[in-house]
């Protein structure tokens, strides 16, 4: 049993702070390793998202198959990025350049997300009690991105208690969303009819946020959202509100497996990180076991003024509480308050929100998805004889 943050937490791994050295350059698109990238592509989140893709491979008649075996190509794809990419585009292709070290950690960490399997549906749960610090676009930013390397099956909903911004900050103008949601629950059967609640996204995420008002959210509405999502997405994206001791909360928590906190460079921001991990350890303690989700923080900047020594400390005392953590550069995309797609993004922004995301990934890799967590805290809420959560849920 964790005693502390650092405790609770102290498996997780620290990711290095993002630093972008060619800010202004305009990068093309990011092969992965083991495919031969194009002569140009697109710049933008294609290019930057997009893996480049072999020739597809031509097969013989099945007559003149031999057993002999082609060893796959091991030498990455020449470098995009960069005086290197540059190079190779000046002398048409002739010189082949190896990546440097950031484009490579970039590629590593699309193929990381690409992918990454688990035995069942993942929840990625985003939180900080205080309020501004960018939890909304946290969440649409890393679903985009989740959604976008990975093809689809990827949720961003909000489990706030109260109405968010979800629905708003999201692409669409969506006519359904949690209120209707929870009120048609029970005639969900397939993707198609779950399709109607949804905003689909240009980054192949989908969005289920409040398009009006709609009673507060209780456990149990939490919990019978998550059966139903999990059992169409891979991977789902929790929105949260800003009062950890509410019940709706309490589930999102208990049954996330990653913990993204946004955090900006302020100490009132900082304070809701090491709340959200004091809530951790206190949750542990009531429930007597310790929770699974691992805690990554996503360290940003909202392009107001900031003091060099407080930036110091919180990143000091970052790497005290034993999290992960990931910094992303000011975007005023993301400032100015509206539509947030992926190709709103610079190029510095959708670099460093992959490394974020691919951080993310890793904590679900170490999360113990042999255990359906949903199910099990709806069966410990559940007295004997009572009918599944989702059988029941907007009648709560």
């Amino acid at each position: 049993m964790a005693e502390q943050p650092r405790q609770v937490l102290g498996g997780a791994q620290r990711v290095a702070r993002y630093t972008e050295q060619e800010q202004h350059e305009q990068a093309a698109a990011t092969p992965t390793a083991d495919a031969q990238a194009p002569a140009e592509r697109p710049g933008g989140v294609d290019g930057l998202l997009t893996p480049a893709t072999a020739p597809a491979e031509v097969q013989a008649p099945a007559a003149a198959r031999t057993s002999v075996q082609v060893a796959p190509r091991t030498r990455p794809a020449p470098a995009r990025w960069g005086w290197r990419g540059r190079l190779s585009r000046a002398t048409g292709g002739l010189m082949k350049l190896t990546p440097g070290e950031e484009e490579q950690a970039h590629r590593q960490a699309i193929s990381a997300i690409r992918l990454a399997t688990w035995p069942r549906a993942v929840n990625i749960m985003v939180t900080n009690p205080k309020g501004g610090v960018g939890k909304t676009p946290t969440s649409l930013l890393l679903a985009g991105i989740l959604g976008h390397v990975r093809g689809g099956y990827v949720v961003v909903w909000e489990a706030a208690e109260s109405v968010g911004t979800l629905s708003r900050r999201g692409e669409g103008e969506p006519q359904r969303g949690m209120a209707e949601l929870l009120a048609g629950a029970g005639s969900v059967t397939s993707a198609g009819t779950l399709g109607v609640y949804t905003a689909p996204q240009t980054s192949h995420a989908d969005v289920i946020g409040s398009v009006a008002g709609r009673p507060v959210l209780s456990a149990d509405d939490v919990l019978a959202t998550r059966a139903l999502l999990d059992t169409y997405y891979r991977v789902t994206v929790t929105d949260t509100g800003n009062n950890p001791q509410h019940d709706a909360y309490v589930a999102a928590l208990r049954t996330a497996d990653a913990v993204v906190i946004p955090c900006l460079v302020s100490i009132d921001s900082l304070n809701g990180v090491e709340e959200v991990l004091a809530t951790i350890a206190a949750e542990e303690q009531r429930s007597g076991h310790a929770l699974p989700a691992q805690a990554v923080v996503v360290l940003s900047h909202d392009g107001g003024p900031e003091d060099d020594h407080i930036a110091t400390a919180i990143r000091a005392r970052l790497e005290e509480l034993h999290v992960t953590v990931v910094e992303v550069p000011f975007d005023p995309a993301i400032r100015l308050g509206g539509k947030l797609t992926l190709g709103d993004l610079s190029e510095a922004s959708t670099r460093a929100w992959t490394a974020a995301a691919a951080a993310v990934v890793a904590a679900l890799s170490a999360a113990p998805t042999d255990v359906d967590l949903v199910r099990e805290l709806q069966a410990a809420r559940r007295p004997s004889g009572d009918v599944p959560a989702t059988a029941t849920a907007g009648q709560s």
